[in-house]
């Protein structure tokens, strides 16, 4: 008896496997083919990342969490051994010719329960007749053999699919799987796109260059499809860059809004990249304070952006407010002409960006850059002139002594006029002494200066006065040159930057040679005199003639 229960049991257990190897190879054909029908559509319509996931995480979820159920409401397997007994006279039944009947039922419960009513002899020979035909138990095919037959057809074409699959494009099933689980890749072409070089933020207004480069088959020119934001999209040629480069090259002309694009080159295509464009940052307000150096006694000033004069040596703080929040506020510097620009950085006071004490002494042209967080730049930015007035020098007009003449050692009057933009300090006298050789050629005897008057600052003048020619320690027969200078109250200049009047020449002679110099202008004065008088009285001479000539000719 024992052995006929064996026999019922390995019956079912194989029944068991047999039905859970087909329906798990149709279930897993079924997912294949799921799957090739996910890369067919996938490579159709490119599908994003995210939904490449959740439809790989839908279906394997569906098929560990789905199929179970399904297998346990269609099929059970009793485990108790009368139950075991009935499933197989059932299924004995469905036999042509004899079944079973219920032999192997009542044998179970006769040899399980020797108390059930009938006859001892009958019961015995009951189980002795099912243990005689056990060995008909072996031969039973209990399995579903639809399921097994529909698992053997469906596994062998998804095999087949599959095997056909990779043979011919290995690469591309690898890829497909790749995508599946999110991972950023294209599905290999003739043309492979790589290296696409294009902004991720970029300046409105601002001409865009965008370029890739294409390997293998590489085609003489593609297209590019331009969707800006809340428009609809274009297309457009993008041309190679040479006859032998492998890289294409698109000029998009000043875009001002954000937009996306696509390259199809050959049979391929690349992904859609996104560029955000940003109008640049720009000056919202601004402020610059001039100061005048202070020997000028000016007043400070305010200015805004833009073109003006100043006095040289100035200072100027800059003060300005960009439209938002930048990273970096930077005046830049050149001389007018240039291109070499001197950055200086400014430091971000609340909202404003300052920069104090910059010095200007010769002119030069400005501008202030903006940077923001995205590194977008005021591109478009202006360079204004700040031009430089100078500080002219003192003129300075000498009214005596006049140049050249005779002078003794003696006191020499003087009478100046002079005038400054900014004011003056101080008039001085510059002289230099020569005489002449032997040979009559003349040589430095000596040179120096006086100060003549301190001058506070004032801007316009009349001054006279007289000076010793004996402090010099002049000889009769030296030469000496006299210069009126001005020394202006700018603390930049030279020392010896002055404004200069024209050189006065005195010849220094003793007094009696001055007495007969004076009596021979004299007598010379009085000759010129006489000759003028001469001329008038021969002028009136001939006068006269006219006139009588005149008179005879109207007779």
């Amino acid at each position: 008896m024992r052995q006929l229960v064996e026999e019922m049991r390995s019956c079912i257990s194989r029944k068991r496997r047999i039905e859970t190897s087909s329906f798990s190879t149709l279930a897993l054909s079924i997912l294949l083919f799921a799957f090739f029908v996910f890369f067919l559509l996938d490579k159709m319509t490119d599908f994003p990342a995210p939904v490449r996931l959740l439809m790989t995480i839908a279906m394997i979820a569906a098929a560990v969490w789905r199929i179970p159920k399904i297998f346990r409401s269609r099929y059970k397997y009793p485990s108790d051994s009368s139950q075991i007994a009935r499933e197989i006279e059932r299924y004995s039944e469905k036999l042509p010719g004899r079944g079973f009947g219920s032999l192997y039922v009542s044998a179970v419960e006769f040899r399980a329960d020797r108390s059930l009513s009938g006859h001892k002899a009958l019961k015995d020979k009951t189980i002795a007749d099912a243990e005689i035909s056990s060995a008909r138990i072996k031969d039973l095919k209990m399995h579903d053999r639809i399921l097994l037959k529909k698992s053997l057809i469906f596994g062998s074409l998804a095999l087949l699919l599959y095997i056909a699959w990779g043979a011919l494009s290995f690469l591309t099933m690898a890829v497909f799987f790749g995508r599946a689980i999110g991972l950023p890749i294209s599905y290999p072409t003739r043309t492979a796109i790589f290296e696409i070089a294009a902004p991720k933020i970029s300046p409105s207004g601002k001409d865009l260059l965008l370029s890739a480069r294409a390997r293998g088959v590489i085609p003489e020119n593609g297209k590019i499809e331009i969707a800006f934001e809340g428009e609809g999209g274009f297309d457009s040629k993008i041309e190679r860059e040479s006859e032998k480069s492998d890289k294409f090259v698109f000029k998009l002309a000043s875009p001002q809004k954000s937009f996306k694009f696509k390259l199809y080159l050959g049979d391929a295509e690349s992904d859609s990249i996104s560029v955000k464009v940003i109008r640049p940052p720009f000056v919202k307000s601004s402020s610059i304070r001039v100061v005048p150096p202070e020997y000028a006694k000016l007043s400070a000033f305010e200015k805004k952006l833009g073109n003006f004069e100043v006095l040289e040596n100035s200072k100027f703080d800059i003060r300005i407010i960009p439209d938002r929040k930048v990273k970096k506020a930077t005046l830049e510097i050149r001389d007018p002409g240039d291109t070499a620009i001197k950055s200086f950085e400014m430091k971000e006071s609340e909202a404003s960006y300052r920069l104090e004490g910059i010095s200007l002494k010769k002119s030069k042209n400005y501008s202030v850059r903006l940077e923001d967080a995205d590194g977008i730049e005021n591109y478009d930015r202006i360079f204004y002139s700040m031009d430089t007035v100078p500080d002219k020098l003192p003129e300075v007009n000498v009214l005596r002594p006049r140049s050249a003449y005779y002078a003794p050692v003696s006191r020499m009057g003087w009478s100046v006029k002079a005038s400054d933009d900014l004011g003056m300090e101080a008039l001085l006298l510059k002289y230099s002494v020569s005489v002449k050789d032997e040979k009559g050629e003349s040589r430095m005897k000596k040179e120096g200066e006086f100060k003549l008057a301190d001058l506070k600052g004032e801007k316009e003048l009349s001054l006279s006065g007289t000076f010793e020619l004996s402090s010099i320690g002049l000889s009769p027969g030296d030469s000496l040159s006299v210069v009126f200078a001005i020394k202006d109250n700018s603390v930049f200049r030279e020392d010896n930057a002055c404004g200069k009047s024209e050189p006065v020449l005195l010849n220094i002679v003793s007094a009696e040679e001055l007495r007969s110099i004076v009596q021979d202008e004299i007598l010379h004065t009085g000759k010129m005199v006489e000759d003028l008088s001469e001329d008038m009285k021969h002028q009136v001479k001939m006068l006269e003639i006219f006139r009588k000539n005149l008179k005879t000719g109207d007779k």
